[in-house]
């Protein structure tokens, strides 16, 4: 060591020596320091919280020696001191909190109602005790900021101490709060007067029980609100979630369902949060964004529940209008859009999109989807996600348009699917069909907006189609739309009885509304047709007595007819001939060309012991009439006589009259013959020997189906498609209708040709592979 180096070591010493000393003779002033050291040291000393009286402590002298310190600079050293004294007896304070702990535990094996709440509580109070008590005597060093120094520090060891079943504790302690907080909030008002605390007369409550159990304001000293806040959150989340799929699960027709939710969860589930910041000064900064994630979480927990429902309240539309407007609401809060899509297409695929779904439940389902999603989304970008899948789906299945005109013509009738659209506009009256053109944004418009940021490429903001418009836009043209709708209204005017067209007539002004008087020149001429047909007929009858009253058609403006080979016998056969001879004389430039496959018969027959009246059709009303020539026939010799060639079309008729117990069966040998049953047999029906079966047929339209239609136009070009299945084997749908295009004048849709196809699969000439391809058998 160098002279240099000890000398400055040497003064060091001198210096502090005089700092202790005071400059007071020999070391009187050192030894002052010692004693308070000594004095504060023991002052500050952690004690046991037992026994003690907080007013016990020895304060003679120790501001002077607090005083004498600080003027010796060993007021740091003392801090440290006492830092490392509350380390070393925080065992104190840990032992508290596991006696406490274990106090739980014991509760909860051996009460049926756990008392976490109250023991929880009381733990609270001890640490804010013990933390109280080992802070007082800072106040000693006259230094106001040692204090909250002092609590961070104790904070420090407690959070450190805490073992780690107590986060499942103090959850418990949260649900009990929260749980007593409800049932207060339940109480009814009591009977009985307030009284004075002071009086003689004031009551004497029990002590507190589970139910009492309050939030505690100590959590908040005790910085246990910050570490346990996710316990606290999820505790809320819980009861928040617990509350809303109690009320709310399949309540759709309740209103103001979410306002109360809201209320609830603001007034009860706040209320009882912002209990633990009770007395702090900021307590309304601190609520305000727990109570804005309170309300998100309501808002969010209804949004996934009503989510999970909303295929069942598309369904159950319009009673439902309440819980849609709610979604709507909640939706405008909570980012849950595409969970929305997502679900409701999943429960679409799951519930709707399947083979044995019947088309017309599958439009009923999209339009009440299409009114739904426009009152949730009016902007209709979830509609478009949604719908999309439901839009192919219809479109690839065959019976899809008929099912839609068919609404269309029956608009009236109860199960219509579309609800009364037909007529109905939201502007109150009725407008054509909209094109995509129709629906192009205006950008001079001042009141537009752009397009949602969630929405497709190929969403088009604007007015929604109504839901006409949206059905019919599912294929590339209206025009299959528009002979299917002729093929039907023509079906429905066959069918008009005594000629009143008020209904048709109706139907037909609003159509041409809708698709335009072009789509429905043809419909007006069958109209005509009618009304010309009661003219004629009245002529008729005014010149001849005659009972049938036939409707007289164009043949080139009318759909194309089945072909049919009956022919109608006697008495009906002579009613036709008479007519078309007064028809002719009327009208001497035309003639008559009678369908006998349409109608009705109006048949009488007197038998023995009764007169049987009923509606039948021509074919039915000609096998009855042929059993008036012979007593008795067999199936094959009525066809022949009926110039048909299916049997089993004949079977059928003759099924209808042995229901009616006009006729019964015998068999003999291989063969069967029916025979009128004049006298009524027991048991009903009277089938005799031979037990009929119930023949099972889809009797065809007497019109030709738009698909049916396309079918035989497309036959021409079988011989081709055959060549090609020859020639390279399996083929896939596309690769066929590639090669087609080459065949002359051929411009059908790959839909089109696959519903050839499909019909050739039935008909057992082509097979669909695995793989999707198409082979010869």
């Amino acid at each position: 060591m160098t002279a240099e180096l000890t000398e400055q070591i040497h003064g060091a010493w001198r210096d502090s020596f005089q700092a202790l000393n005071r400059d007071m003779p020999g070391i009187r002033g050192l030894i002052d320091v010692s004693k308070a050291w000594d004095l504060a040291s023991k002052f500050l000393e952690p004690r046991n919280l037992e026994g003690l009286n907080w007013n016990d402590r020895d304060h003679g002298g120790i501001f002077p020696a607090f005083r004498l310190l600080a003027e010796a600079h060993m007021s740091e050293e003392l801090l440290k001191h006492f830092y490392v004294d509350v380390e070393k007896h925080f065992y104190l304070v840990d032992r508290d909190v596991q006696k406490a702990l274990r106090k739980i535990e014991e509760s909860n094996r051996i009460s049926a109602v756990p008392q976490v709440g109250i023991l929880m509580s009381e733990l609270f109070e001890r640490l804010v005790n013990w933390q109280q008590a080992w802070a007082a005597p800072l106040a000693a060093f006259e230094d106001p900021s040692l204090r909250p120094l002092f609590q961070q520090t104790f904070l420090h060891h407690l959070h450190l101490h805490l073992p780690p079943s107590f986060p499942t504790h103090i959850k418990a302690y949260f649900l009990a709060t929260l749980h007593s907080h409800q049932s207060q909030q339940q109480l009814p008002a009591s009977p009985y007067p307030s009284t004075p605390a002071e009086s003689p007369q004031a009551p004497t409550f029990p002590l507190p029980t589970a139910a009492d159990v309050k939030p505690s304001p100590h959590l908040q000293r005790l910085s246990m609100l910050a570490r346990f806040g996710p316990e606290l959150t999820s505790i809320a989340y819980e009861e928040i979630e617990k509350k809303v799929r109690g009320e709310a699960k399949g309540e759709w027709g309740r209103s103001g369902m979410l306002r109360e939710l809201r209320g609830w969860g603001r007034g009860v589930v706040g209320a009882w949060w912002e209990g633990f910041y009770a007395g702090h000064d900021n307590i309304d900064q601190i609520m305000k964004p727990i109570y804005s994630r309170l309300d998100y979480h309501v808002c969010k927990t209804m949004s996934d529940l009503r989510t999970t429902e909303l295929f069942d309240i598309i369904v159950s539309h319009p009673d439902t209008l309440p819980a849609l407007e709610d979604l709507k609401e909640c939706l405008a809060k909570v980012d849950s859009r595409n969970e929305l899509v997502n679900a409701l297409k999943a429960s679409n695929v799951k519930r709707l999109l399947h083979p044995g779904a019947d088309t017309k439940d599958i439009i009923t389902q999209y339009v009440s989807t299409i009114r739904c999603l426009r009152i949730v989304d009016p902007p209709g970008v979830l509609l478009q996600k949604v719908s999309e899948p439901i839009r192919r789906f219809l479109k690839n299945r065959p019976d899809t348009i008929r099912c839609i005109v068919a609404s269309l013509v029956n608009s009236d009738d109860d199960d219509d699917i579309l609800g009364g659209d037909l007529e109905d506009d939201e502007d109150g009256g009725i407008k054509p069909l909209q094109t995509r053109d129709d629906r192009e944004e205006d950008y001079t418009d001042p009141n537009w907006v752009p397009e949602p940021v969630d929405a497709a490429p190929e969403f088009r903001s604007g007015k929604a189609s109504d839901i006409i418009s949206t059905l019919v836009s599912i294929y590339d043209t209206r025009d299959v739309i528009v002979k299917e709708l002729q093929i039907l209204l023509a079906q429905k005017l066959l069918a008009v009885r005594d000629y009143d067209l008020e209904k048709e007539i109706r139907t037909v002004e609003i159509l041409k509304l809708r698709f335009g008087e072009t789509a429905l020149q043809v419909c007006e001429v069958m109209l005509k047709d009618l009304a010309d047909s009661k003219r004629i007929d009245g002529h008729v009858n005014s010149e001849i007595t005659t009972s049938i009253h036939p409707k007289i058609v164009s043949r080139l403006f009318w759909p194309t007819f089945q072909s049919t080979g009956l022919v109608v016998p006697g008495q009906l056969s002579r009613l036709q001939a008479r007519y078309a001879k007064a028809y002719h004389q009327f009208k001497p430039d035309k003639r008559l060309r009678w369908l006998p496959q349409l109608g009705t018969v109006e048949v009488k027959l007197e038998l023995e012991d009764r007169v049987v009246e009923v509606e039948a059709s021509p074919l039915q009303a000609s096998i009855i009439e042929l059993f008036g020539e012979t007593s008795s026939w067999n199936l094959a010799s009525l066809t022949s006589k009926l110039g048909l060639d299916d049997e089993l079309v004949v079977l059928n008729g003759i099924n209808f009259w042995v229901n009616k117990g006009v006729l019964k069966g015998d068999r003999k040998g291989s063969d069967a013959t029916w025979a009128v049953l004049e006298t009524k047999e027991e048991g009903g029906r009277g089938g005799g020997e031979l037990e009929m079966r119930n023949v099972v047929t889809e009797e065809e339209s007497a019109i030709q189906s738009v698909e049916s239609g396309q079918a035989e136009q497309m036959r021409v070009y079988w011989q081709f498609i055959q060549g090609m299945l020859t020639n390279f084997g399996s083929m896939s749908l596309d690769r066929i209708q590639s090669m087609l295009g080459f065949a002359p004048d051929y411009n059908r849709s790959l839909e089109q040709l696959g519903e050839f196809m499909e019909a050739l699969r039935r008909e057992g000439v082509v097979d669909r592979a695995a793989s999707g391809e198409w082979v010869l058998r």
